[in-house]
């Protein structure tokens, strides 16, 4: 019972990366998504292993929100799930371990960039779609000259709904 109760906030903290350049990320999380798993499977408390399916499940609600607004704008979705298609965290982990069979190194990946992945190959919105996240090749950092930095204006934001 220790083991899960450490185990699940430690897999929490490990996997929050909201603030984390690319090249951090690639390298703090290498294999995020294989730890992840391994440790969704070792946790025997229900109740911990429901966090870990709800933090996935909410990745997946999130990329559902975020294709949603591309949808709305008219830009082309991440991947194209049917509408009357619910999917529920379980079914989530379900195909991101089959997507991990089928492509080993994808194990290596963090698991937001998982996630989706593994929806586009699932639903993808064309045959010939492949996969649009991939982790880029790293650039060479370059230094900044002194002086002050240019600032972009602001995006301007949406008008919402108020329908």
């Amino acid at each position: 019972m220790k083991c899960g109760i450490v185990l699940v906030p430690a897999l929490l903290l490990a996997l929050s990366a909201a603030n984390a350049s690319a090249e951090d990320l690639s390298k703090r999380f290498e294999g995020a998504t294989r730890f992840s798993l391994r440790a969704y499977d070792t946790i025997l408390v229900p109740e911990d292993r429901k966090h870990v399916e709800e933090l996935i499940g909410g990745m997946q609600i999130g990329l559902l929100w975020a294709n949603t607004m591309l949808e709305k704008r008219g830009q082309p979705l991440l991947y194209c799930q049917p509408e009357h298609l619910a999917i529920t965290d379980t079914q989530m982990i379900d195909m991101m371990r089959r997507a991990m069979k089928d492509n080993p190194k994808w194990g290596d990946f963090p698991l937001g960039l998982m996630v989706l992945v593994t929806l586009q190959r699932t639903f993808p919105c064309s045959s010939e779609d492949e996969p649009i996240a991939r982790i880029p090749e790293q650039p060479e950092w370059k230094k900044v000259p002194p002086g002050p930095v240019p600032v972009k204006k602001p995006i301007k934001p949406l008008p919402l709904d108020t329908e």
